[in-house]
């Protein structure tokens, strides 16, 4: 699944309100949880992780950044947000977790 900058219009644009936000998962069925990872504790400890190294990821300028099984979708969108960059990759071998991520 791609993500980009446009997919994310509806997120936190300040950096304040990022501290803390959660991608919404409203769209999520109950399906959905049966057969793709929910987000749980190690999922809110790498956003906080990424929200705190914010300034130096964005310094990094990356062009593309890529997750390897992205369960929900959570780091992918979160990581589209918080670097308001146009490109995030996500890749998993379960369809259910790609098909997830894209919605």
């Amino acid at each position: 699944a791609q993500y980009s900058s446009k997919d994310a219009a509806a997120a936190p644009r300040d950096d304040a309100s990022l501290d803390g936000w959660v991608p919404p998962l409203d769209h999520a069925t109950r399906d959905d949880w049966q057969k793709v990872y929910e987000p749980s504790e190690d999922t809110f400890l790498l956003l906080d992780a990424l929200y705190a190294d914010r300034a130096a990821l964005r310094a990094s300028a990356p062009r593309v950044v890529a997750e390897i099984g992205p369960g929900s979708g959570v780091v992918a969108s979160y990581a589209a947000t918080l670097l308001r960059r146009p490109l995030v990759v996500a890749v998993d071998v379960n369809v259910a977790a790609c098909d997830l991520t894209r919605r």
